[in-house]
């Protein structure tokens, strides 16, 4: 297993898996799915990545690490073909969230060069978005962990 670079194999694979899952298309557009920053003023709703930690995990016998990082989630709501709000943006970004959850949640995924790395989500929180008015945002972190006997 090569443990460096492991954050940039681990992130473009979420990435990767995110814009590609059924749950998380139906409710958002594989273009609207970023890393830490999306390249222009993001379309909503949008899903984008937080900045990875890196633990080595070493011993006589193993090698590899677990990343943690974060997914976030923002949603102004849903609305119909009228402009009239048919979904609050709390429950569109808890909808999201649990999309993202089942995404993610206990995904093995085998990295060229890597090996295999589990997934789990750690933690979740939803709010209001407090830096745009009626909108909310959810986040979760991921915990990747991957190993390999040495």
């Amino acid at each position: 297993m090569a443990t460096k670079g492991l954050q940039r194999h681990v992130r473009r694979d979420v990435l990767a898996f995110l814009k590609a899952d059924a749950g998380v298309l139906a409710l958002i557009a594989a273009d609207h799915i970023h890393g830490q920053v999306p390249l222009m003023e993001p379309q909503w709703p949008f899903i984008k990545t937080q900045a990875p930690q890196t633990l080595p995990l070493r011993a006589d016998c193993v090698d590899g690490a677990t990343i943690n990082f974060g997914i976030s989630a923002f949603s102004r709501g849903q609305k119909d073909g009228s402009g009239a709000l048919i979904e609050t943006a709390e429950d569109h970004a808890g909808r999201i969230g649990e999309a993202i959850e089942t995404a993610i949640d206990k995904r093995k995924s085998d990295i060229p060069g890597i090996g295999t790395v589990v997934y789990r989500i750690a933690d979740m929180t939803l709010l209001v978005d407090g830096d745009e008015p009626g909108a909310f945002h959810y986040s979760c972190t991921v915990r990747a962990r991957a190993l390999a006997e040495v």
